[in-house]
């Protein structure tokens, strides 16, 4: 008697229409009744941060086919509205994509690895003790490779310099440092 059907489940159904008295049936098509589905989620542009240890990455997303308004986040943090997260360091990120009206047909996740520049690596090429404790005739030569291949190097706290050998040196512990030559990257 009612051609509405309210508060059906997520299924296949089919369709009969007879008469009154219950004559002439007849069935009609398949009906499919679909929940709401989740955004399906891709990265639309992104840019890598300057140096390995900078936090000026950025991504920006794209969500489509869910329902309505979309709501974002990164690494199971706060849901936001916004589908550009900037300031972002190297690294594997989990982004993620919902219908904005909450878990409303659920949430579609994405691994996506944001490059940094490699850091270089540093070792000791040749290290020189001083012939006595008094005197401060050692040397130590540092080696680099990775990075961008262009370096600066610096014992403790010294001033950075392109040199590779520091000579001079007296008896005593020294921290030796390698950074990109174009970035803070130490």
């Amino acid at each position: 008697s009612d051609n509405v059907f309210a508060g059906l489940d997520e299924d296949l159904f089919t369709a009969f229409i007879r008469n009154a008295d219950g004559s002439c049936e007849v069935q009609g098509e398949d009906i499919e009744i679909l929940g709401v589905q989740p955004p399906l989620l891709s990265v639309s542009s992104s840019s890598a941060p300057s140096t390995c240890d900078a936090a000026n990455g950025s991504i920006e997303l794209l969500a489509e086919n869910g329902s309505g308004d979309y709501e974002y986040r990164l690494d199971n943090g706060a849901w936001v509205s916004t589908n550009i997260f900037d300031n972002l360091e190297g690294g594997t990120l989990l982004l993620e994509v919902r219908n904005a009206s909450g878990n409303c047909g659920g949430t579609t996740q994405i691994v996506v690895e944001l490059a940094a520049p490699d850091a270089p690596q540093l070792s000791i090429l040749e290290l020189i003790n001083p012939q006595d404790c008094d005197s401060a005739d050692g040397s130590i030569e540092l080696q680099a490779t990775g990075g961008n291949g262009d370096y600066l190097f610096r014992l403790d706290f010294s001033t950075w310099t392109a040199t590779t050998r520091f000579n001079n040196l007296a008896a005593g512990t020294y921290i030796p440092w390698v950074s990109n030559a174009d970035g803070p990257c130490a």
